[in-house]
């Protein structure tokens, strides 16, 4: 629970600290005292949006400390201890908001995210704002007062967790069907293409092999021409072959080496010219002797390079760049007999997890239809009690808008209530004054109170629109209320500040420079008084005195 309570420089609050006790606490004040700064606070300290414009004015930060007794709140303490803070039966929530508009929260002096200070919140405390009535018109907040009150919060979690999974797979199986649309046909299409480039060999090497066998073949004749006349001019003309000329030379030479030295070495140039003209000849005889042409062997290597070349153009490519085609290509069908895989893997988990989907949301279903019977008789009741005689309540069960699954489960939730007798059922906020919403709210809210956990219920002036037997009834709801867990209930109703076990006053005062909140925990006298102003205004007579004391029952 709820034990102690201290801000700086929040709003109008210079400083104020308050010590809280079991059962029910009742905060009084007159209109403008601050009594909604403190609701403020609260929801700020535990996790709520920060907002500079709140820090008091001349001031650089606010602060607000809260303290829990966890003493029978093993769970809680659980989560500290998981959470590696400090725990002692103690729970410390520290929040700190700086002008610029940055926070830090710690608990037990440790500093933590905003979500696991809201985690940790959750468990300790539950406010119950004085607009209410007005969100109780949400179809959302519907939903979830009957979920409370069936204790869906395990399964609806769950639920939603499973339908964001599904929804999540839904969103990839999109994507993989768009890119994986007619990849029958285009892996048909590619298999066709590799079969086209595999059935030849254009690599570099065999490319430049049939190059050079195409052109040998295209110049056989003209080669065989030009060898045989080349061969006429070194050793077969018989008139005028070089190779003759130089034996003539040579003789002519011989007979003078003696006479001058320097023919000695022309005779030998002579020689050498002779032996490599005849190597030459040689050479030039065994060229004209393996020139073969052979028909087949030519249509054969034209046909291959017409094939690479057609292949080449087909791709747009240069022939030296085939390979890197057929590797492009290669990979292409692997991809997509990769996404075919993965498209069914998608296809699995999606139907895995519509399965376990509709398994939970089925059992989120019926939950809600066995609580919906009991809520239905228990806000029904508290109608007439809360001065609706003859009105009854009822929760109705809708199909989603436009689809089947939802992330709250498989239908919608709506309230349906006649307000006065004979009148048919109808939604929420087609029926309902003001003042009948108020109550219908507050019945609503007192009986999913008893269904909670959390051990500190604040109430925020959810008193609004009611006032006599029927304010008397809400107080006794609280009081009995109290009896399994602290409430803390902010009321501007005497009937209802008369039934608190314990009774804090808010006061503002204004000074010369500035404006001071103050909290006072009032003794028996002091309650006299305060009920007595409540009831009776500026003017305090014996007669409103005694109307205190007996609704005190003093």
């Amino acid at each position: 629970m709820l034990t102690y309570i201290n801000i700086k420089n929040f709003a109008i609050i210079k400083e104020l600290e308050v010590d809280l006790q079991p059962e029910m606490t009742v905060l009084t004040g007159e209109t403008g005292a601050g009594k909604s700064i403190i609701i403020d606070t609260l929801e700020l300290a535990l996790g709520g949006r920060t907002d500079a414009s709140l820090i008091r004015s001349g001031t650089d930060r606010s602060e607000i400390t809260l303290t829990f007794d966890l003493t029978n709140l093993k769970h809680v303490r659980d989560l500290l201890i998981e959470q590696e803070m400090e725990c002692k039966n103690e729970c410390i929530i520290r929040r700190i908001i700086s002008s610029d508009g940055r926070s830090k929260s710690s608990i037990n002096g440790n500093p933590c995210t905003q979500q696991i200070l809201r985690n940790i919140s959750e468990l300790l405390v539950n406010i119950h704002g004085q607009h209410e009535h007005q969100a109780l018109l949400n179809p959302e907040r519907q939903r979830e007062l009957l979920d409370a009150f069936a204790d869906n919060k395990f399964i609806a979690t769950k639920v939603k967790q499973l339908y964001n999974s599904w929804l999540k797979i839904k969103k990839e199986l999109t994507v993989l069907e768009n890119t994986a649309q007619d990849h029958p046909t285009k892996i048909d299409f590619l298999t066709y293409q590799l079969k086209e480039l595999e059935s030849i060999d254009f690599s570099a090497p065999n490319l430049e092999n049939l190059r050079t066998e195409q052109k040998r073949f295209s110049n056989t004749e003209q080669i065989t021409v030009n060898l045989n006349a080349a061969l006429d001019i070194i050793s077969e003309d018989e008139n005028a072959a070089v190779i003759r000329g130089l034996y003539s030379a040579k003789n002519k030479l011989e007979k003078y080496k003696e006479i001058d030295p320097n023919i000695a070495s022309t005779l030998e140039l002579l020689q050498n010219a002779i032996i490599q003209t005849q190597e030459a000849s040689s050479t030039i005889r065994q060229n004209l002797n393996s020139i073969e042409f052979n028909e087949d062997r030519q249509k054969q290597v034209e046909t291959q390079l017409t094939h690479i070349y057609d292949l080449a153009h087909k791709h747009q490519v240069q022939p030296q760049d085939l390979p890197e085609v057929q590797s492009n290509l290669e990979q292409q069908l692997k991809n997509l007999k990769t996404i075919t895989i993965q498209l069914q893997k998608a296809q699995d988990t999606e139907k895995e997890l519509e399965k376990l989907y509709l398994e939970a949301a089925n059992e989120l279903s019926l939950k809600r239809k066995l609580a919906t019977t009991k809520l239905n008789q228990l806000v029904t009741t508290k109608m007439q009690v809360l001065g609706m005689v003859g009105g009854k309540f009822a929760i109705n069960f809708l199909p989603n808008i436009n689809k089947d699954f939802g992330a709250n489960g498989l239908e919608r939730i709506e309230f349906l209530v006649s307000a006065n007798p004979g009148q048919l059922l109808q939604p929420l906020n087609k029926v309902a004054s003001g003042g009948e919403l108020s109550r219908i709210s507050l019945a609503i809210q007192v009986i999913t109170a008893e269904k909670e956990v959390t051990p500190t219920l604040v109430f925020d002036e959810i008193d609004a629109g009611i006032g006599g037997k029927t304010a008397d009834i809400v107080g006794q709801l609280l009081r009995k209320l109290s009896a399994s867990a602290q409430v803390i209930c902010i009321t501007h109703l005497p009937q209802i500040a008369a039934q608190g076990h314990h009774h804090i006053q808010i006061k503002k005062t204004a000074h010369t420079n500035d404006t001071e909140v103050t909290l006072t925990t009032l003794n028996q006298n002091e309650r006299v008084n305060e009920i007595a102003r409540m009831l009776g205004g500026i003017k305090i007579t014996a007669q409103t005195l005694a109307h205190a004391k007996e609704m005190l029952k003093y």
